[in-house]
């Protein structure tokens, strides 16, 4: 059985700066943005949609280094039967969020957003690496380096770098893999979900401003 795996992320603005995938275990670790803007890419799903599980399987796939894959269960059709166990109310202002920052009213799942603008094209492939590719040429926003640590069970977290300029919001997305579901209910119900990168917490830390900082 494949063991879950914890995905440490660091968002500036609308675009991440830091990914970090290690063992829930470790004790500590430490790692740095890369030289170039990774693509961020946020599933809205839920274990109480018929037609999520394909998204959930191409979700999957995305973890290149280029890509920072994101999974946000949301609450809206626990109703139908089936809790989503993964699933989240605040989750739920994220996926409203991002629609009203597109310009879209319209919610619904599955829903893709990539870097914040909604992909309604994220099932072809070939568009889709066409953006992971550009990533590589498209310079870290930020030098930011992060080291952690689990001490009695709680995350201890320092951060340094430095902003270019203007000022930028700091957000934490922690996300596991390997979780698996056997749904009794709903309109997937006998089946058994596998899903990776699932999003358990997401917080805003605070607010960068131009310069060195460390926190």
């Amino acid at each position: 059985m494949m063991k879950p795996l914890a995905h440490l992320l660091l968002v500036v603005g609308s675009l991440p700066v830091v990914a970090l995938a290690t063992d829930p275990q470790t004790l500590r670790c430490a790692t740095q943005a890369p030289a170039f803007t990774p693509v961020m890419v946020e599933l809205f799903t839920s274990e109480g949609c018929n037609s999520c599980p394909p998204a959930d399987r191409w979700l999957a796939a995305k973890m290149a280094p280029e890509v920072i894959p994101l999974a946000f269960h949301i609450t809206y059709w626990d109703q139908l039967g089936w809790p989503d166990p993964f699933a989240q109310a605040s989750f739920d202002t994220r996926h409203n969020h991002q629609a009203l920052v597109g310009g879209k009213r319209r919610l619904y799942t599955p829903q893709v957003f990539v870097d914040g603008a909604e992909a309604l094209d994220w099932r072809q492939e070939a568009a889709f690496a066409k953006r992971a590719l550009a990533a590589r040429q498209r310079p870290a926003s930020a030098q930011l380096q992060a080291s952690w640590q689990l001490v009695d069970g709680h995350l201890q977290l320092r951060l340094s770098g430095a902003l270019p300029r203007g000022e930028a919001r700091l957000f934490l997305a922690v996300a596991e893999s390997g979780l698996t579901s056997a749904v009794a209910a709903g309109e997937n119900a006998g089946k058994r979900l596998e899903h990776d990168h699932v999003v358990r917490l997401w917080q805003e830390l605070g607010t960068l401003s131009a310069g060195n900082f460390e926190t």
